[in-house]
């Protein structure tokens, strides 16, 4: 039996009877600290380490991460960020949405809303810009007023 495992563009080809090493995997919570023109760089919230991922692996969690999220975890493996996780819901503040169409506040209609990240969700027609609203982060979706 042969196994071929592909991970940053390196080859491991396996035989059968070939062992693998138990990986060094844990989850670390982090904080933002900046993006540059290519990459992401987080900070680990316990011991300080530094960590960066190119901004094309993380360009979705972007649209949910600002300054001071509380919750969002990094996986560390053997020594390296590989990847981001969001809590289930972020709180995040429009930035610009049109105005509710008077006296329709009882209807059920919604309008799009562009959030802080640059996202953009539809939203219940009384909302107004400027409020902090929680997002799913796991679809995208308004779930309440924060």
């Amino acid at each position: 039996a042969r196994n071929v495992l592909t991970r940053n563009k390196v080859d491991i080809t396996m035989k059968g009877t070939d062992v693998i090493e138990e990986a060094d995997f844990s989850r670390r919570e982090v904080q933002m600290l900046y993006t540059d023109a290519t990459h992401l760089f987080v900070m680990d919230k316990e011991d300080y380490q530094q960590y960066e991922l190119p901004l094309e692996d993380v360009e979705e969690e972007l649209k949910y991460v600002t300054e001071g999220l509380e919750g969002m975890r990094a996986m560390i493996y053997n020594d390296g960020c590989v990847g981001l996780e969001l809590p289930a819901a972020v709180e995040l503040t429009i930035t610009q949405c049109d105005p509710g169409v008077k006296g329709n506040s009882a209807t059920s209609r919604s309008k799009p809303a562009t959030l802080e990240t640059g996202l953009v969700v539809q939203v219940p027609e009384y909302i107004k810009e400027g409020e902090r609203l929680k997002i799913d982060t796991r679809t995208g979706e308004y779930l309440a007023r924060a």
